[in-house]
């Protein structure tokens, strides 16, 4: 029988419904977490045999380029620098093996890296032809004073691929501008409509439309789960078309696309390559679990997958594209 193995740590919930659908399918392999790296007394990326090997006291577990991996092995961030610096070079054979394994990744560490920079992230959406909403990143307050209004049009999010919570501006805001010099905000107009969170699974796509009062239904959803409701939707074959083409030149098997809908309008907000999609089958019985599961299974047997004969690649090099605007200073 077919096996698939997990990088991910275990107190994460969305690997360990995975791991649960893999588990009862019979197909699990074993998990590598983070978690237990101060137990692991060796790590090897043996090349010849093509196996990534990682010995404890209590065991050896040994990681075949040939089989197929699921990966959220993310690097976590410690309390203290030689912490993080323990971690870092304990997990780095780790890294180099996910990146750079002949076998099937899903996804490989530097898959959808423009995620990591929301503005660089935005300029690379656009090239797929996503529409994105205006935005800015300022550090100064006098720009963000001259930019924003506060009449509900504009909302404040990170920057980074970190998790956080994105608010509507309003003149309470005024009072922290001072901060931005030493935190720099991304401000981006608001896009008023119903959300829609688009799944890609190899060539597959499942399309949530998602109804919040607020502009962030995660929190939304913490708060108060009922008044955040979700449906599935079909999404447009342009829109589908756009999305497999970004995953087939990011390298992305699996890809979570956020959609705000706005008269008939699909505006992008992000490709997340690592997405969260246990939170929207809490919300219904939408099929993501198991059509991952079956994506998994079949890779991990050996069939034969191919993107390319269904998109049109339009790769894009940010630093050579930069070098094609006038003007341009640094």
């Amino acid at each position: 029988m077919s096996k698939v193995f997990v990088f991910g740590s275990r107190s994460d919930r969305t690997t360990l419904q995975l791991i649960s659908a893999l588990s009862q399918s019979g197909h699990l392999a074993d998990v590598i977490s983070p978690s237990d790296f101060r137990n692991w007394k060796k790590i090897l990326w043996d090349r010849e045999r093509k196996h990534l090997v990682i010995t404890s006291e209590e065991s050896e577990v040994a990681v075949p380029e040939v089989d197929c991996i699921f990966n959220r092995f993310r690097a976590r961030a410690w309390k203290s620098n030689s912490e993080q610096y323990e971690f870092d070079t304990a997990t780095a054979p780790i890294t180099s093996f996910l990146q750079g394994s002949s076998g099937f990744v899903v996804n490989r560490p530097h898959a959808g890296w423009s995620n990591f920079s929301k503005p660089l992230h935005y300029r690379v959406l656009e090239n797929y032809g996503f529409l994105v909403p205006q935005h800015f990143v300022t550090t100064e307050r006098q720009v963000a004073e001259h930019h924003l209004k506060y009449n509900g049009t504009w909302i404040s999010k990170g920057i980074s691929s970190y998790r956080t919570t994105a608010t509507v501006v309003d003149r309470s805001d005024m009072f922290r501008f001072d901060y931005l010099h030493f935190a720099p905000a991304l401000f981006q107009r608001r896009v008023l409509g119903h959300e829609v969170r688009l799944h890609m699974i190899g060539l597959e796509a499942i399309a949530v439309s998602i109804a919040s009062p607020e502009p962030d239904y995660r929190e939304q959803a913490r708060r108060s789960p009922r008044s955040v409701r979700m449906e599935l939707i079909e999404a447009p074959e342009e829109i589908v078309a756009k999305c497999l083409n970004y995953c087939y030149d990011n390298e992305l098997y699996f890809c979570g696309f956020d959609f705000v809908v706005e008269d008939n309008k699909w505006w992008c907000l992000e490709a997340n390559p690592s997405p969260a999609f246990d939170f929207f089958e809490s919300f219904g019985p939408f099929g993501i679990t198991e059509k991952i599961l079956k994506f998994l299974i079949s890779t991990s047997k050996g069939q034969q997958y191919n993107m390319s004969k269904h998109v049109k690649s339009t790769s894009f090099e940010p630093f050579i594209e930069a070098s094609r605007v006038q003007n341009l200073t640094f």
